[in-house]
């Protein structure tokens, strides 16, 4: 007996493969695909990628998405959300520590 994926569920599956086929696709154009992703199945989610300070500025070439910089516990961050066919994406670095994510 097969059981009903609540629609929660459904979300996240769908965004994780349409996740998955934008990675792909970047990847081929040589942007570089972080090591680490989260993503949400409520209704009104969307994917987070934290990423190196390198990976946001290719992310941010290849989406040509708007940057927000702003300063949090003494550290200077930048973020960006996108639109990429559908599927809601954030990303952000924080500039002080090197680069790591968010």
């Amino acid at each position: 007996m097969t059981h009903q994926i609540p629609d929660a569920a459904r979300r996240l599956i769908d965004r994780l493969r349409m996740l998955a086929d934008e990675l792909e696709a970047a990847a081929g154009y040589g942007v570089p695909v972080p090591i680490y992703v989260t993503a949400s199945g409520h209704e009104n989610g969307h994917v987070h990628i934290p990423m190196t300070a390198a990976e946001f500025d290719a992310w941010v070439e290849h989406t040509d998405a708007n940057v927000r910089v702003y300063h949090h516990d003494g550290a200077r961050w930048r973020s960006a959300k996108v639109d990429l066919d559908g599927l809601a994406v954030g990303f952000a670095t924080c500039d002080e520590d090197g680069g790591a994510g968010a």
